[in-house]
Formats: C-alpha cells, sequence, structure tokens
C-alpha cells in the first residue's frame, strides 16, 4: 500500500509538473531561457575562476588543488558542462598522481575517459587515454601503458595536435627508462623536446630534462645527468616543487653513484623537504632510501637506520596500494568495455515510450531524494532548536549542553561532508543516465534503455541505504534512539541478517558459514543489533575478494553475548585499525571491486553497540583478514 501511495504522488505531482509547463510554454520560455544562460553563464565563470586556482596550486600543494576542483565539480554537473566535467575528473586524478595515489588517480581517469567519450571529444578521448597509460606505467605495467599511449598517438596525429602528442611520446620515453631501454627512452625523449621547443612549452621541457637525467643515470653517464637535473633548478621562473624535489634526488642519486656521499645528503636532504611538503609518497620513498644508503657510507648509522624505517613505511605503503590496484585492474578496464559496448548507436525502437518512462524515472527518483534529504534537515534543524532554548532556560548545564551542541554541530557538518561526497556518486550516476536518455532516447533500443534503468535503480538503491545509516547515525547524535531489549534468538537473528545481503554474496562468491547453536539466546534491542550486523557483515563482503571466505560465530560470556564476524579479506594496518571507530577518521573506502558507502557505518556501530551497555572492537592483519566483536 505504501508502495502505491508513493507511486500515486510521483504520479500526481509529475502530471501537475508536465501539465503546467505545457500550458504556460509560450507564456514564458523566452524569458526563462533567458534566465538559464545567464545563470549557466556564471556557474561557467565559477567554474573557470576554481580551475585557475587549482592549477596554480597543483605541483606544490596537490591536496588544496584537489579541493578547488571538487568544489568546481558539482556545479559543472549542475549545469551539464560535460566538457568541464571530464576535465576536472582528469585534474584531479592528475593531482592524485602527484600524490602518489595511484587507485584514485586512476578511478578518475577513467571516469573522464568515459564523460570524453560520451560527448564524442577526439581530444578528450587522446587525453584520457594517455592519463590512464601513465598510470599504468606506475604499476608497472608497460604493455597496457604503451597500448593506451598509441592509440592516443593515432588521435593525436588524426586531430594535429603537437602538444599532446609530445606529452604521450614524453610518457613512452617513461615506460622505456622504466624497462631499462635507455636508447628508446632517449628517442622518444628528444622527439617530445622538439615538438615542445615548436610549442614553447616551458613546463613539459623541465620534465623532459629530469627524464633524460634519469636516462643518463641508467647509462652510467653522470656528468651529462648532472647538467639535465641542474637546467631543472636553475630554471629561475619555474616554481614546480614537484619537479624540482625529483632533480635534486636525481642530483643525489649522481653525487652518490660517483662517491660523494655528504653532497649527495644535501641534495637529498632537499629533495626530502620538498616531497614532504607536497606529500609526493613515491617521491618521500625514493629519497629516504637514496638518504639511507648515503648516511651508512659515511658511518652515521643513528641517521641511515632513521631514514632506511621511514623508506620501508612508505615502500610498503607503496607495495600494498600496487598489489590492490592489480586486483582492481580488470574490474575497472571491464567497465571501461562494457561503457564503450553501451554507447553503441542502434535503430530506434518506441520513442515515446522510452522518453516517458525516462521522464517518470527522474522524476520519481529526484522527488524521492528530496523528500529523503528534507526529512533529515528538519530533523537536524529541530533538534538544534531544541538544544539551543534547553540552553537559555537551564543556566547550570552550560557547559553540558554546549558539549552535547558542538557534538551536534560536528554531526551536522560530517552530514553534509558525506551527502556532498558519498551521496554524489550515486545521485550523480542517477542524474546522468536520466538525462542522457531525455536528451538522446531516440539513439538507444528498448533493450538498452532497460539496461540504464537498472543502473539508475542500483544507483538509487545505494543512495537510500547511505540515507538510512545516515538517519540512524543522526538519531544516536540526537540521543532520540531509545533502547527496547527483548529475549532474542541469536540464529535467527543472524540467518535474517544475512538473507537480506544474499545478493552481494552471491555477487562475489563469498562462502558464509553460520557456527551458532540455533538455542542461543539472550535479551538485547533487535533493531540496533541488527543494524550492527548489517553494516559490520556489509563491511566484510566489501573488503573480501571473489571466493573469499566469512565466518559468524556466537558465544556466551557470563551475562554477555559475544557475536565475531571475520574475513580473509585485505585486512588493515594498525594506523587504519587505531581509527577504524573514531568519527575524525570516518571516511569511505572503495571494496575489492570498487564498491562504494560511507564512512560513518562502523561509528554507527559504535554507537549503537554501547547504547546497549556494549563494546565492539576489531583486530586485523594486512593483507590476510578482519575479525570484529561484540559483546553486549
Amino acid at each position: 500500500m505504501k508502495k502505491m501511495f508513493l507511486g500515486l504522488i510521483i504520479t500526481f505531482i509529475y502530471s501537475l509538473v508536465f501539465a503546467s509547463d505545457i500550458k504556460d510554454k509560450d507564456v514564458d520560455l523566452q524569458s526563462r531561457n533567458k534566465n538559464l544562460s545567464q545563470d549557466v553563464l556564471h556557474k561557467t565563470e565559477q567554474i573557470n575562476v576554481l580551475i585557475i586556482k587549482a592549477d596554480q596550486l597543483k605541483h606544490n600543494n596537490p591536496d588544496s588543488a584537489i579541493h578547488y576542483y571538487s568544489d568546481a565539480l558539482p556545479i559543472a554537473v549542475e549545469i551539464h558542462d560535460y566538457k568541464n566535467e571530464a576535465t576536472l575528473y582528469g585534474k584531479i586524478g592528475a593531482a592524485n598522481y602527484i600524490k602518489g595515489e595511484y587507485d584514485y588517480a586512476l578511478e578518475n581517469f577513467i571516469t573522464a575517459l568515459n564523460i570524453w567519450r560520451t560527448i564524442k571529444s577526439k581530444k578528450g578521448i587522446a587525453t584520457g587515454l594517455n592519463t590512464i597509460g601513465l598510470i599504468y606505467n606506475m604499476l608497472h605495467m608497460q604493455d597496457e601503458a604503451l597500448e593506451y599511449h598509441k592509440n592516443s598517438v593515432l588521435l593525436c596525429t588524426e586531430l594535429g595536435d603537437s602538444t599532446l602528442l609530445a606529452v604521450n611520446y614524453f610518457n613512452i620515453g617513461l615506460i622505456y627508462e622504466n624497462s631499462g631501454l635507455y636508447d628508446s627512452a632517449l628517442y622518444y625523449a628528444n622527439y617530445a623536446h622538439k615538438l615542445n621547443i615548436i610549442t614553447n612549452n616551458a613546463d613539459e621541457l623541465i620534465k623532459i630534462n629530469n627524464l633524460v637525467g634519469n636516462i643518463y643515470i641508467g647509462k652510467k653517464d653522470f656528468n651529462r645527468a648532472r647538467e639535465e637535473f641542474l637546467k631543472v633548478i636553475d630554471y629561475n621562473n619555474h616554481e614546480n616543487k614537484w619537479e624540482i624535489s625529483y632533480a635534486l634526488a636525481g642530483l643525489a642519486l649522481v653525487e652518490q653513484n660517483e662517491g660523494n656521499f655528504n653532497k649527495s645528503i644535501e641534495y637529498g636532504s632537499s629533495s626530502y623537504q620538498l616531497a614532504k611538503k607536497i606529500n609526493a609518497k613515491w617521491d618521500i620513498q625514493n629519497v629516504t632510501k637514496l638518504l639511507s644508503e648515503s648516511y651508512a657510507s659515511i658511518g652515521d648509522y643513528k641517521n641511515a637506520y632513521v631514514f632506511y624505517k621511514e623508506y620501508k613505511i612508505y615502500s610498503d605503503s607503496v607495495f600494498n596500494e600496487q598489489k590492490e590496484k592489480r586486483i582492481n585492474y580488470l574490474q575497472l578496464k571491464q567497465k571501461d568495455f562494457e561503457y564503450i559496448v553501451l554507447s553503441q548507436k542502434n535503430e530506434v525502437q518506441n520513442e515515446r515510450i522510452k522518453k516517458k518512462n525516462s521522464q517518470i524515472i527522474f522524476t520519481g527518483i529526484g522527488f524521492l531524494f528530496v523528500v529523503l534529504l528534507a526529512i533529515i534537515l528538519y530533523r537536524i534543524s529541530y533538534i538544534k532548536t531544541k538544544l539551543n532554548n534547553k540552553l537559555k532556560t537551564k543556566n547550570f548545564e552550560i557547559d553540558r549542553k554546549n558539549k552535547e551542541l558542538t557534538k551536534l554541530n560536528t554531526a551536522k557538518d560530517t552530514f553534509f561532508r558525506i551527502i556532498g561526497h558519498d551521496l554524489k556518486g550515486p545521485m550523480s550516476t542517477v542524474v546522468s543516465f536520466t538525462d542522457m536518455l531525455l536528451n538522446n532516447y531516440d539513439q538507444f533500443t528498448k533493450e538498452e534503455i532497460i539496461e540504464y534503468i537498472g543502473f539508475s535503480k542500483t544507483s538509487a538503491q545505494n543512495a537510500i541505504e547511505i540515507l538510512e545509516n545516515l538517519l540512524d547515525w543522526v538519531k544516536t547524535q540526537a540521543r532520540t534512539m531509545s533502547v527496547n531489549p527483548t529475549k532474542t534468538n541469536i540464529y535467527n537473528l543472524i540467518s535474517d541478517t544475512v538473507d537480506k545481503l544474499q545478493t552481494s554474496l552471491i555477487s562475489k562468491n563469498i562462502n558464509l558459514s553460520i557456527n551458532i547453536n540455533n538455542d542461543l539466546e539472550a535479551s538485547l534491542d533487535q533493531n540496533m543489533t541488527f543494524v550492527i550486523i548489517r553494516n559490520i557483515l556489509t563491511n566484510a563482503i566489501k573488503f573480501t575478494h571473489n571466493n573469499g571466505e566469512i565466518n559468524i560465530g556466537a558465544k556466551k560470556i557470563n551475562s554477555k553475548i559475544q557475536i565475531t564476524i571475520s574475513d580473509n579479506g585485505i585486512g588493515m594496518d594498525k594506523e587504519k585499525l587505531n581509527g577504524l571507530f573514531d568519527i575524525k577518521d570516518a571516511k569511505s573506502t572503495p571494496g575489492t571491486n570498487m564498491e562504494k558507502g560511507i564512512g560513518i557505518g562502523l561509528i554507527l556501530c559504535k554507537e549503537l553497540t554501547e547504547s546497549q551497555g556494549g563494546t565492539i572492537w576489531a583486530e586485523s592483519t594486512l593483507h590476510k583478514g578482519s575479525s570484529f566483536f561484540i559483546k553486549i
């Protein structure tokens, strides 16, 4: 009945909106078009200003650059500026690359490439292919990297784009240098140099200096290598800290090879300071290894050990990141292939029916999202007002209420951050697909429309799941969720929860076993405990590889029940484990199949467990798996 009632409401609103639009179309069409045009122009200017700010910061402060790019992205989505949307995803990926975050870089580059393909921009496609090739080289996937760069070169040649062609040749040079093929690397580096001389691209020229310097180190021609690195350092007008840090590390390696260890330490220390400042993980790993070796060579084993420890931290981090990206690579490549297939044109069928269905879906999903968002915002506003009134009437509770208000504001900020980041993904997918159907309905078959609707439905379901967790969490923050303990069969409660997650388990072919006595009972809040188990089990599925295992057990300890959920997934390091239940560290992390979620799931579990007088903790070993313990 509820679904039928909601459907009637959506249909009614749809009828009112579109009936009114038809009636007044001739009256106000010109006025609306004028206002829309002015609004789009203003927002386009906003995007351009943010991009300029970010571009100035990208090489020296990539975190700030990502912030500005991310601020511009929803504006581009709002005005359907697909070109700037793709550009922004590419620029965010470039900043991720500078930081050594190759998984995020690859994800953003693939998103950009798919958008470029949708709008049929050959230059955009060429740019996207080049950036993805760059990432695959860093992941030591040279064959895949060359394939992407060669396809990009073909498009650049067709377009006559010398600038982008030079970038591709530079990256191909990087691939050969990384593979130890120094003559081939030098050939492409020189080719890129000639093209950049013609286009007068100074920024690319200093990158080539660094590449050529590394090539000559590989060829044992240290004098030539030193000359190339010094060109970067001596370039007075250049403020690219990333390239300067790279050049200083190159000089440190030259001096080390020539036995000048004190000079190597001097250059290496300067490189280290710059790399730390911009948080470039790969560069920090590289220079700390150099410094450790040079300090050891002069007998300063204390400093050698200090830098060796830091080198191990970063090398292990980079290794682990690369291993995880190798696992995700085939899945990401498959997504790319599927997108190409979906973009193929077919014969027009049932145009009016397709367009009407797309409009209804768009209106219904949009209405549902607005209603849910309004409920949450109203609830937060109500709670905040209530707290403020109590503060005014009860002076003796000022300190306590101030703390509560601060917590609520933190919750509100976290809430809006989650909405802005984690809800953006699924809702952007819904908007993109429905917009594509509305504007290009005559280009798709009935089967393609159904598939696009399926994608939109999945994204909408993800958004609803995120909102449900948010609502439960907001209730815990406002202390409006009451505890109602009842006698509960633990086996039945766990089984019911598992049943609701069967689709996720089957999709990853995960073997789940329940080792609990059928007659085990406890007094607890069923709804709260269900939410706890659902979130932890969802988390276990998310971070367990295909064909993995999950085990659920439970036992009575004195007057309490201890539930254990274990997996053989990717596990966690000590730093991540320590911040697992801390709201300050709450953030979404992609699963083994790039599954999305929100960062407050485990925070919610902690709040609900403690509300029942219980405790929750986790144990984990990196690459071996994790275990979560709930004692209620």
